[in-house]
């Protein structure tokens, strides 16, 4: 009698009998069809952005029937948040996982192809955990393969560092006319200075003895300190502009963002 067997482990069991009776038995696993994958990590770095950094690498396929493979993405179950927002994935199931905010639009993607291949591009920033640290995010992308009948399932294990401010000791100079000149945060920072990939703004500005303090969530500027030199200043939240007044008559202005 044919009998037809799916993918999978089967116990097979031969037992011998003697003519006086004594019996022996020995037992064999087959394995028909086995299909198997491995497990991957990878490693993104913002300080890359802007633009984007790419990593790829290749899963390892196996089915002991040579059947062809499929190989798909399913999306991570971990929450990411970028600049505030929530990341919403497309593509799950496909092999193409995009995963975007509605105000920045592409954040991360995911493609894979049925030799194995993967890559990886971060094209924008991830919220870590962690404030002011320069630390790792990590989270899993499952890849499901099938030749069709059996799937075996690999991981893809993702990990990002952060990126943090550089600032350094600087020289700015002004040009004091009838428009006062304005010197924007970032050029406050040096010239290999940055607020890094996730943006960032000026906390404190020193002018005499006097300390100006921005806080970004309130978009105000506070004060502590005195000094001879200040005549007066004013701060504009709806170009986040410090204005001060010296008795000199120079005008100072300093985009806090």
């Amino acid at each position: 009698t044919a009998m037809t067997l799916v993918d999978d482990t089967y116990t097979v069991t031969a037992t011998v009998t003697d003519p006086a009776g004594n019996e022996a038995s020995a037992v064999q696993h087959i394995t028909i069809g086995q299909l198997a994958t491995d497990d991957q990590a990878t490693a993104l770095f913002e300080t890359n952005l802007p633009g984007a950094d790419v990593t790829n690498g290749v899963f390892t396929f196996v089915d002991i029937d040579g059947d062809s493979l499929t190989a798909t993405l399913v999306e991570p179950a971990f929450a990411l948040i970028s600049n505030e927002e929530a990341v919403t994935w497309t593509g799950d199931g496909t092999q193409l996982l995009i995963g975007s905010t509605l105000g920045n639009g592409e954040v991360i993607r995911v493609t894979i192809d049925n030799t194995g291949s993967y890559v990886v591009t971060l094209s924008g920033p991830l919220d870590h955990p962690v404030g002011n640290a320069q630390d790792i995010l990590a989270f899993d992308v499952s890849i499901d393969v099938t030749d069709g009948t059996s799937t075996a399932t690999g991981t893809l294990n993702i990990s990002i560092e952060d990126d943090m401010p550089v600032v350094e000791d600087s020289q700015v100079q002004f040009s004091i006319n009838a428009v006062p000149t304005t010197i924007s945060g970032e050029n406050l920072l040096g010239d290999a200075g940055t607020f890094g990939s996730d943006g960032g703004f000026i906390e404190t500005v020193k002018v005499g003895g006097i300390t100006y303090t921005y806080d970004v969530a309130a978009d105000t500027v506070s004060t502590a300190g005195a000094s001879d030199l200040v005549i007066s200043h004013a701060f504009n939240d709806a170009n986040d502009e410090l204005t001060i007044d010296t008795i000199k008559g120079e005008t100072l202005v300093v985009d806090m963002l």
